[in-house]
């Protein structure tokens, strides 16, 4: 059995054409043109039954199929067709093929190219999953960090399975310890973990490829040992004839795994724009159609923020201007650049936008208030896209949030509570707390805890009605007391209504 790849045409009609064949009769087909008349002599001499042949498009897998019938002339479709078997196809979250793009449009892989080689064998022995080499954070143990702002402090990111989750909402009021947290799993475990003084019990536990790998202080020395072993065999020997365990995990290996989203990122409009336009051309050189790139631009954006009912669209796209513009149109049909874009909407589209603009996948992602900026009916339904997209690019995404809105649209396994205790002054976790579904006050004062979600001159005053109501049954102290924070509130409020209803059993009104 011999591995071959075989790089689709960079014409994207050709392309668009063999992938559908493939799909749809299990057939590699190549028109008989005299463009095609290499690879189709080179297929006809040299590809045999059972071969194996990995068809990408530049670095990236497309399928994996095996040779079922030898090639042949099919001259009613002026065509060569063989029978082929799909034995897999790729998934967006799969590690890019190691040979990239410089290959030719057909070529037999030699078993001593290992990387090349072992791609391809462990796609047909042991399936796509194999070639995911995604990473989530299972468990985290803070011995002391940060001058005492956090200690002891262990914190799960797994459900009730055992599994990691896609997605962790860390919940707690300021000074509770989630951006501290966050900056420590970003880069901070270096420093902690890894400082070979350091005396602690810090460890990292995580899962890679259904693998379980612990990291703590030992995990960096023994990637120390490892170093200088193979330094000193190098400057004896000239080689060195061993190398890391492939099925290792290091502190350095994860901080490349990791990637952090502040609450304030410089270049926001930039960024946007830049990643818009490298869009744009990336697949205006796959598809000869200004229009229908533009298009596709416009699809791929809009399906990423189905359901949150945006005002804003893509409008247009043009690279040529010495400006670059990058224009959108709203509901109301007013056409704008992007600079133009409120607050809210750039936030969305630096924080969201980009993270499928830039080809993230199989990482942590760590994210910062990424409520800051946006309406409250957009905190409400954002969660779903980044489950969304955790889920389709092999993520786990934890972030750090204030907004009960986005806490109340988590499911209750997603939440961790981040809550300091008053008289040790350690942060503990609780993460047992019902969010999901309630209203606004509640998640407030229940989950995030000891927030006073009415200002305490009004919540004075509204203790001050409903004992005179209750306690005084005082008729006209209450009667004032309800038509003053009426006056406030409107009448539809729902301190109001309860009022309304006490009044009126206790008086009779």
């Amino acid at each position: 059995m011999t591995y071959w790849h075989m790089q689709l045409s960079s014409k994207a009609h050709l392309r668009g054409r063999l992938k559908r064949i493939l799909e749809e009769n299990s057939l590699i087909d190549f028109a008989d043109i005299e463009e095609n008349k290499q690879i189709i002599n080179k297929f006809r001499e040299n590809v045999k039954v059972n071969d194996l042949i990995l068809i990408k498009n530049k670095d990236r897998p497309i399928v994996l199929v095996q040779i079922s019938e030898l090639l042949k002339n099919i001259e009613f479709t002026n065509s060569y067709q063989c029978k082929v078997k799909i034995i897999d196809w790729a998934t967006t979250t799969m590690d890019k093929y190691p040979l990239g793009s410089m290959t030719q449009e057909l070529q037999a892989i030699n078993p001593n190219s290992i990387l090349a080689y072992n791609y391809i064998q462990k796609w047909y022995v042991q399936g796509k999953e194999i070639l995911i080499n995604g990473v989530k954070l299972r468990k985290l143990y803070i011995d002391d960090y940060n001058n005492g702002m956090i200690k002891n402090l262990e914190i799960d990111f797994i459900d009730k399975e055992d599994k990691p989750l896609n997605i962790i909402v860390l919940v707690g009021i300021n000074g509770s310890g989630k951006t501290t947290l966050l900056e420590y799993i970003q880069k901070n475990h270096l420093l902690n973990i890894g400082a070979f003084y350091a005396n602690n019990k810090d460890f990292i536990e995580l899962e890679e490829n259904n693998k379980i790998k612990f990291l703590n202080n030992e995990a960096k020395k023994k990637r120390k040992e490892i170093d200088d072993y193979l330094k000193r065999i190098v400057e004896i020997k000239g080689s060195a004839g061993i190398s890391y365990n492939e099925d290792e995990l290091y502190l350095e290996d994860l901080d490349k795994k990791i990637l952090y989203i502040k609450v304030y990122e410089d270049n926001v409009v930039k960024d946007i724009k830049q990643n818009i336009l490298e869009f744009y051309r990336r697949e205006s050189r796959e598809i000869d159609s200004y229009s229908e790139t533009v298009n596709n631009l416009k699809i791929f954006i809009n399906k990423i923020f189905d359901g949150l009912e945006i005002n804003f669209f893509l409008e247009d796209v043009d690279d040529i201007s010495k400006e670059e513009v990058v224009q959108f149109k709203n509901s109301s049909g007013l056409i704008f650049r992007i600079e133009r874009l409120s607050t809210g909407e750039k936030t969305l589209l630096s924080k969201v936008l980009n993270l499928y603009f830039k080809d993230i996948k199989n990482q942590i992602i760590l994210i910062d208030e990424p409520e800051l900026s946006l309406h409250p009916s957009w905190q409400n339904k954002v969660l779903s896209i980044y489950e969304r997209f955790a889920k389709e690019y092999n993520c786990q995404i934890i972030l750090a949030t204030h907004s009960p809105h986005i806490i109340g649209s988590a499911k209750n396994e997603y939440i961790r509570v981040l809550k300091k205790d008053k008289i040790t002054n350690e942060i503990k976790i609780l993460n047992n707390l019902k969010a999901h579904g309630r209203d606004i006050n509640s998640v407030l004062f229940d989950v995030m805890g000891e927030v006073l979600y009415r200002h305490d001159e009004f919540r004075k005053k509204i203790d001050r009605l409903f004992y005179a109501i209750e306690d005084e049954k005082n008729y006209e102290l209450s009667k004032k007391l309800f038509d003053e924070l009426k006056e406030d509130y409107g009448e539809n409020d729902s301190i109001i209504l309860e009022a309304k209803m006490l009044i009126s059993m206790t008086f009779g009104e």
